[in-house]
């Protein structure tokens, strides 16, 4: 059993796809004791996508934040993702790099189709992708 952070590409991916079975998020988690965890950046994000505005996908979101703990920046979060941006050389988003310094506060692994990026990240642990 893993807690793992989902970063927000993995979501709008499973979104976007028709077959939700062959989805990294339902592979991850479906089958096994995986717990999922999310930022507030990732709600905000998804709640920005223009199909958000479809009651399909916002029943989706809905039902996927009841399966997702939520994870709360502080102040400390902000401190790290400002330093993870300045490390980086300003090669994340200031998004993935909120959500980073979440994954390394509270010692879980990212799932992220963005594997490249997230790599930069001194201390953060990436989950496997399969």
């Amino acid at each position: 059993m893993a807690k793992i952070l989902v970063d927000t590409d993995v979501i709008i991916d499973s979104f976007r796809r028709s077959n939700k079975k062959d989805t990294l998020l339902v592979k991850v988690f479906s089958q096994s004791k995986n717990i999922a965890f999310i930022s507030l950046v990732t709600i905000a994000e998804i709640w920005a996508g223009k199909s958000m505005s479809g009651k399909e996908d916002l029943r989706v979101a809905e039902e996927l934040l009841k399966n997702c703990h939520v994870l709360m920046s502080s102040i400390k979060t902000a401190k790290k993702a400002g330093t993870i941006l300045r490390q980086t050389n300003y090669q994340l988003s200031f998004q993935s790099a909120q959500i980073a310094a979440l994954a390394i506060e509270n010692k879980l692994a990212i799932l992220t189709l963005n594997q490249k990026d997230f790599k930069k990240v001194k201390g953060l642990k990436l989950f496997p992708l399969r």
